[in-house]
């Protein structure tokens, strides 16, 4: 009887300790990720806009599809290894000449337990361009903030997906932390 005691309490007790330690951390976080890319604004702004074909191109995105749009805004669902979320555009302004390009992204679903921004900066930088991605973002789950804080790491995503438009572009990049 204490074995089964001991292997019941013992997952029970680490959940609990996980959830309290969850909840020492604070619910927000602002990560910034940066690449700087061969191709100018406009290439990089074509590939980053076009959801439809991100699947092709980011191994982390199963699938994106066109939702109907709220408030006049664009939506769309991006389908990952987790399940997925919906996401509304709040602002897209193309880069222009002598003026970044910038895409504002959020998560339209309160009832998840993460939520917030993704703010894409597309800049021309040299005979190149760099691109920022700076996510904004609150997540509600004590035990989803203690493994993003010290498993997945609140940079990785952001890493991921900007090595992941290098390759699309035709080059390595090196996302460095803002």
């Amino acid at each position: 009887m204490g074995w089964i005691a001991v292997a019941v309490g013992a997952p029970v007790g680490l959940l609990l300790l996980a959830a309290a330690l969850g909840w020492t951390l604070p619910r927000r976080h602002v990560a910034s990720v940066r690449a700087r890319f061969a191709a100018p604004p406009q290439d990089l702004w074509r590939t980053i806009r076009d959801f439809a074909s991100w699947p092709s191109w980011n191994a982390g995105v199963k699938g994106m599809e066109r939702l109907p749009d709220r408030d006049g805004k664009e939506r769309w669902r991006l389908s990952d290894s987790t399940g997925g979320f919906p996401s509304l555009v709040e602002v897209s302004e193309p880069p222009a000449p002598g003026r970044p390009g910038r895409l504002v992204t959020r998560i339209d679903d309160p009832g998840l337990p993460f939520g917030g921004t993704w703010t894409w900066d597309v800049a021309a930088e040299g005979a190149g361009s760099s691109v920022t991605i700076t996510e904004d973002g609150e997540i509600r789950n004590p035990i989803f903030r203690l493994l993003a804080r010290f498993v997945f790491g609140h940079h990785g995503t952001a890493e991921r997906t900007l090595a992941a438009l290098g390759r699309r572009h035709g080059h390595a990049v090196a996302p460095e932390r803002m």
